[in-house]
């Protein structure tokens, strides 16, 4: 005889449960390392520079008031440059830093390195994907070449010593295999 109350009974299903959660782990870190190489990408496209400050010297024009325009200037042609910063998402990168790491890649010995450089060189260029990402959080098309971009860009990254770059070319290279 039953007394008409029904019981909820849980069923536990042992087995695959650590591997679903150690897939969705993954795939997060792989969403993450995608997202983290748009935001490199993007930056090296735009290309936004912050123009470091000058030195300002104090000089003295008292011995080209009487002189009558003899062709000697004070506008400080042929000084030091003022530095130039990239901004990106680890903060503000060299940017003769950063140009002369993309040409190092570029001419590097091992054919890999040198891919990795003409894809850099052609983000610099403006005559690459507008986009790694597409709408649905994939990669976007062709893949193989967006996953190629991804590498070279989390590639510089690493070199320019960002600290978050290296976890994510890890596991994007971990996608790849």
């Amino acid at each position: 005889m039953t007394n008409g109350a029904k019981r909820a009974r849980v069923i536990r299903v042992a087995g695959p449960g650590p591997a679903v959660r150690e897939f969705i782990s993954e795939r997060n870190k792989q969403q993450a390392a995608r997202a983290y190489a748009e935001q490199w990408y993007q930056s090296l496209r735009a290309w936004k520079l912050v123009f470091g400050e000058a030195a300002v010297m104090s000089v003295s024009y008292a011995a080209f008031r009487n002189s009558g325009g003899d062709g000697i200037s004070t506008l400080g042609e042929g000084g030091t440059p003022s530095p130039t910063t990239l901004i990106t998402p680890m903060g503000e990168v060299g940017e003769g830093e950063t140009g002369r790491t993309i040409t190092t890649l570029e001419y590097a010995g091992t054919p890999d390195a040198a891919r990795l450089g003409r894809r850099l060189k052609a983000i610099r260029g403006g005559t690459s994907m507008a986009t790694l990402v597409d709408e649905r959080g994939g990669w976007a098309s062709p893949k193989e070449r967006a996953m190629e971009y991804a590498v070279a860009v989390l590639t510089l990254a690493v070199r320019l010593r960002d600290p978050h770059a290296e976890i994510h070319l890890f596991h994007l290279q971990k996608s790849v295999d």
